[in-house]
């Protein structure tokens, strides 16, 4: 069996094995894949202390605001 190394890391945490899968999942990323995708990104550049302390309390709380408005009760179909 073939043991295949990724060819990288999306913010340390999502491995990509080669150019083309990383095309696909460029184009083609969902609203709620968008939201996981800078979510991670903001948990990483925390992790490596790019925020202060205040900085990254304003980034949680609007997380939490975004991750709200993305529920299916608040989502954009239900503002048709």
């Amino acid at each position: 069996m073939e043991n295949k190394e990724p060819q990288g890391y999306l913010f340390n945490t999502i491995a990509f094995y080669n150019s083309e899968q990383l095309e696909t999942i460029l184009e083609n990323v969902t609203e709620e894949q968008s939201f996981f995708y800078v979510t991670v990104a903001l948990q990483q550049s925390h992790r490596a202390g790019l925020f202060t302390m205040e900085e990254t309390e304003i980034l949680s709380k609007s997380i939490r605001n975004l991750k709200k408005s993305l529920t299916p009760e608040n989502g954009p179909a239900s503002q048709e």
